[in-house]
């Protein structure tokens, strides 16, 4: 996943040749399932941006947190699925994961893709600038005319943002990036089940139930950090967690040592799973 990540890098410009709305759902749902590395990539980072650019400013914020938190939705459902399938003795027990994975973007991406409007900054990029205006009237003013002041200053900042130098947002994004892939939640995701044994959690029932706890978790506090991230500060809030981040897996890594060494009581154990929860949950509030 981590290598179709990478791939995919280099194709998000496409988002501005076919539209906002149809690329992270077509590519989600066709070849990108099998491919899910690619397909997180592209969605991951073209949804947030449609979401950006078509919800009011006003909610802006809690509309991307919600979009970021829905991720944790299909994860918790295939963290079920797999749970239920670790008691079955059939091939079932893999393939039923594989049917959700491949089979619920795809009826997501029927029901919802001719519901949505396209993006204003896309439609103004094309030359379609009626267009655009409609759907800034429509989605984020209440009289939905078309020469409303709100309407007039957002495709003037559009036009701006087009012709402006954008080398130092990249670098900011590209910075954020780095260190989103640095804080740990990718290593402790993929050696879960190592950090588990350190103590003494082996049977496949812990480790899933585990599992689905954390995505659980992660869900909640994506979805408390969706309505505080217009209450704070962004940048106090994303380097606070960051700091979090940095003591929970200290704790984490001193905590499991001492128990696999046999220097750490039954205790000690318990404070590893508790650190990794609150890992988790710091995990949440970071995505926004």
């Amino acid at each position: 996943m981590s290598i179709g990540n990478v791939v995919a890098s280099p194709l998000q410009w496409l988002s501005d040749l076919i539209g906002r709305r149809g690329y992270p759902i077509v590519l989600r749902s066709s070849w990108a399932a099998f491919f899910s590395g690619v397909g997180a990539s592209l969605s991951a980072t073209v949804g947030p941006l449609y979401m950006s650019e078509i919800a009011p400013s006003a909610s802006r914020g809690l509309a991307i947190g919600l979009y970021c938190a829905s991720y944790s939705i299909g994860t918790v459902v295939i963290a079920v699925v797999l749970l239920g399938g670790s008691y079955m003795e059939s091939n079932t027990s893999w393939r039923l994961p594989m049917l959700f994975q491949i089979g619920a973007p795809l009826i997501v991406a029927i029901l919802i893709y001719p519901c949505t409007p396209e993006s204003p900054r896309y439609l103004y990029a094309i030359g379609k600038h009626d267009q655009a205006r409609r759907i800034i009237a429509h989605y984020h003013t209440t009289s939905e005319d078309i020469n409303d002041p709100i309407v007039v200053a957002e495709m003037q900042q559009i036009g701006k943002s087009m012709t402006a130098n954008a080398r130092r947002r990249v670098w900011v994004i590209f910075l954020y990036i780095l260190f989103q892939q640095c804080n740990g939640a990718g290593m402790l995701t993929y050696y879960l089940p190592g950090v588990l044994k350190l103590v003494r959690i082996t049977e496949t029932q812990q480790v899933l139930g585990t599992n689905l706890g954390l995505t659980c978790v992660s869900y909640l506090s994506t979805i408390g950090g969706s309505f505080m991230v217009n209450k704070v500060r962004h940048r106090t809030l994303l380097f606070t967690v960051w700091s979090v981040y940095i003591f929970f897996l200290a704790l984490m890594a001193l905590c499991g040592g001492s128990y696999a060494s046999n220097i750490g009581t039954k205790p000690t154990s318990y404070i590893v799973v508790v650190a990794i929860f609150a890992f988790n949950i710091c995990t949440g509030f970071s995505v926004e």
